[in-house]
């Protein structure tokens, strides 16, 4: 019981640490950035990430519950919207701030597509089963789109390259240990169905403490996560995209390739002077192109829905 209870924490541990990288310091949020460059010493900054932890072991359970669900692409992007969800309706009141963009922008395009699918699913399994040439690949795939990515902040944030070396590092220091404690426990254990509702119950009773300052717009939330579950429980079941009983970890060392490839492409960039016009595109495309990423799965899965 104790063991279970344990390896159910640990698990909830690695997403939420997986998930932190990506929504914050991979995304380049202002504020949890900005307040980490500007801590005073180390101390400050370990309990800055330590605190963001706890609060990401919230959208983290959700993910845990979820994914026995994920067994196709269309079913991993309308989970990780839900995810997408936990994280600015549940943890903070963003998707009410421009409705109704903000029910896609940040929580799906930007959540679901890349922390959940891209961060979690795709790369974790690139890095801990694929060859030693895919994991160098993508590891410096990661560096550079992470550089392009970042001009998007350029200046909001106003750091230099060594401050964002700073931010990719530890970014990747909190990927490595979510992939690294995923993979320690060999067999498959699951929430069952009293963890399952509790982790959905916990991320419910904390979107309604925002939900009821929002209203009504919190009610166009609610709608649209009824049909994505209702779209999401009649998908068509293929196999399973997430599989913790992947356990080879001797690839996670590839990610350190990622850091002189961002520091590079941040160089680059910086050099072309082009860093404004380059933000804005790569905002425009993840933006828009994740909601019509999210829009297709829908299609499919209804089309899978229909063919029943």
């Amino acid at each position: 019981m104790i063991k279970h209870a344990m390896t159910i924490c640990i698990r909830i541990l690695a997403r939420a640490l997986v998930l932190l990288a990506f929504s914050e310091f991979l995304f380049f949020n202002e504020g949890p950035v900005g307040h980490f460059l500007g801590a005073p010493d180390a101390m400050n900054k370990a309990l800055q990430i330590a605190e963001l932890i706890v609060f990401y072991c919230l959208p983290g359970s959700l993910l845990l519950a979820l994914e026995p669900m994920m067994t196709s692409w269309p079913r991993t992007i309308l989970a990780g919207a839900f995810v997408g969800w936990s994280i600015e309706a549940a943890m903070v009141p963003v998707a009410y701030e421009n409705v109704p963009f903000s029910f896609f922008w940040t929580s799906v395009s930007w959540h679901a597509m890349i922390d959940v699918c891209v961060g979690w699913v795709f790369l974790r399994r690139v890095m801990i089963t694929g060859t030693a040439v895919s994991k160098i690949i993508y590891a410096v795939v990661l560096g550079f789109v992470t550089a392009i990515w970042s001009t998007w902040a350029w200046s909001d944030l106003a750091f230099e390259i060594a401050q964002f070396a700073e931010i990719f590092a530890v970014a990747l220091a909190l990927i490595g240990v979510g992939y690294f404690l995923s993979t320690l426990n060999s067999s498959e254990i699951k929430l069952g169905q009293v963890g399952f509702w509790i982790a959905v119950g916990v991320n419910f009773a904390m979107w309604a403490i925002w939900a009821t300052a929002f209203l009504p717009l919190s009610l166009g939330l609610l709608v649209l996560a009824a049909f994505n579950g209702w779209v999401l429980k009649g998908a068509a079941v293929g196999k399973q995209s997430v599989n913790d009983q992947l356990y080879n970890r001797s690839g996670l060392w590839s990610l350190l390739l990622a850091v002189p490839c961002a520091v590079l492409g941040f160089w680059l960039i910086d050099m072309t002077g082009a860093s404004t016009k380059v933000g804005e595109l790569a905002v425009l495309f993840v933006a828009f192109g994740g909601t019509l990423i999210y829009c297709v799965a829908v299609y499919f899965a209804l089309r899978s829905r229909v063919q029943k």
